[in-house]
């Protein structure tokens, strides 16, 4: 492992190494290990013929989190017979699932799924970023249709992390035409009657939708930033200006006005 990988903490299963009758992870000692039986199992995790380790780095504020110290521990509990691995930072053994070297709690281990975008399935239940997705339905129906949105055969969810507290935030879409839904862009959606915002319904003729650029859409009567109506703004006019106004902010406008983030720029306002 090169210097610059130790110091940022980029993994790689070179990360546990031989040293004669030991075994080390980033340079530091592994205890206990089975040397006859000791395998690696990808860049994070381990076993012997007992035992399952979790392998990771961790910084500390006072260093300006510049250095990326090894940490190793033995997952207590884990039953290294049937310890493997899964897709998307997931492995299990007979009785429990991990991510990330911790369990999760699933209602069906035999039966879950990892999906993409943070969605999971059991035959009971979905989860979305390891939490249950409540009135959800499992496999065989729930599948994922885009980074937000997933479908559990009766039910469709919108589902995002919240970029300010970090929280993952899920909602049932209500009052949706499964037959006709579609995902759309920037985390819009519509189906035959409505459009939809991060799953709450947005006034708007659906079949005019545009995206535009910089988080602004607009349908034919209305232009939207964030999903929010640019109050006031002519959608028939409304266009992107080709770079950010040094002057003023400006990132867009239209017949009348400029606008920035979805805010009109008064006259004789900088930037």
């Amino acid at each position: 492992m090169g210097l610059l990988a130790f110091l940022f903490g980029c993994s790689d299963k070179d990360d546990f190494q031989r040293d004669g009758s030991v075994w080390r992870y980033r340079g530091q000692l592994i205890e206990g290990v089975d040397e006859s039986s000791f395998q690696v199992l990808d860049a994070h995790y381990a076993k012997d013929a007992t035992q399952v380790w979790w392998g990771d780095t961790q910084r500390k504020g006072q260093e300006y989190f510049l250095v990326a110290h090894p940490v190793i521990r033995r997952l207590e509990g884990a039953d290294a017979a049937s310890f493997r691995m899964l897709p998307y930072r997931y492995a299990r053994d007979r009785s429990r699932i991990y991510y990330e070297g911790r369990e999760v709690r699933v209602a069906d281990v035999e039966g879950f799924e990892p999906l993409d975008n943070g969605f999971a399935r059991d035959r009971r239940q979905a989860y979305y970023h390891r939490a249950p997705i409540v009135g959800s339905a499992g496999a065989p129906g729930f599948r994922v249709l885009d980074s937000f949105h997933a479908d559990d055969g009766q039910r469709i969810f919108h589902a995002h992390v919240d970029y300010g507290s970090g929280q993952s935030r899920v909602r049932q879409i209500t009052g949706v035409d499964r037959a006709s839904f579609q995902v759309l862009p920037s985390r819009w959606s519509r189906d035959a009657r409505s459009l939809f915002f991060e799953g709450r319904k947005v006034p708007g003729d659906p079949g005019s939708f545009q995206v535009l650029d910089a988080g602004y859409v607009r349908t034919s009567a209305q232009v939207f930033y964030l999903g929010k109506v640019v109050a006031g703004a002519d959608a028939a006019s409304f266009r992107m200006l080709e770079r950010v106004d040094e002057t003023d902010g400006a990132d867009s406008q239209d017949a009348r006005r400029r606008y920035r983030r979805g805010e009109p720029v008064k006259a004789g306002e900088t930037s």
